[in-house]
């Protein structure tokens, strides 16, 4: 009965470890979104620098090739976004099968005090991921439009 219990506590623990690990590369994941989503907004200034610059200058060609490469360049942060996008996807997987193991192990501990904080926090971070995703999504429609 006692090994039973250390088993118990030890798949426990287990589980409450690789949710914190979770909530780590989750957070991470948000600080990459965020810093992606200020370049990008940059990105978005200096392009509108770009146009205004194009009245003014004699050399159209080399203005040419400066909008291009700018254009390129937000091609670039659109895959990135794409990539973050997907990845917030898997997250959101991960913590949905973290969630069905939270169920499981109630159930089966239903008599040991399982930590709850850690599946809010992970509540809470899913929110914050899909607030970053449908952003993420209006900064891509955003620089398409651009883009056109």
């Amino acid at each position: 009965m006692n090994i039973c219990k250390n088993s118990k506590i030890n798949s426990s623990q287990i589980f409450k470890v690789s949710a914190l690990g979770l909530i780590d590369r989750i957070k991470n994941l948000e600080q990459y979104a965020i810093q992606v989503s200020k370049i990008a907004y940059q990105d978005e200034k200096r392009a509108q620098n770009l146009e205004n610059l194009l009245d003014n200058q004699d050399n159209l060609v080399q203005d040419i090739y400066s909008i291009i490469s700018l254009k390129n360049k937000i091609k670039r942060y659109n895959e990135v976004v794409g990539v973050l996008i997907k990845m917030i996807t898997e997250y959101e997987e991960i913590c949905i099968s973290y969630q069905e193991l939270y169920q499981e192990q109630k159930q089966i501990l239903s008599k040991l005090s399982i930590n709850k904080e850690i599946f809010n926090r992970c509540k809470i971070l899913f929110v914050q991921i899909q607030k970053y995703f449908f952003n993420s999504q209006s900064l891509i429609h955003i620089l398409q439009k651009q883009i056109m």
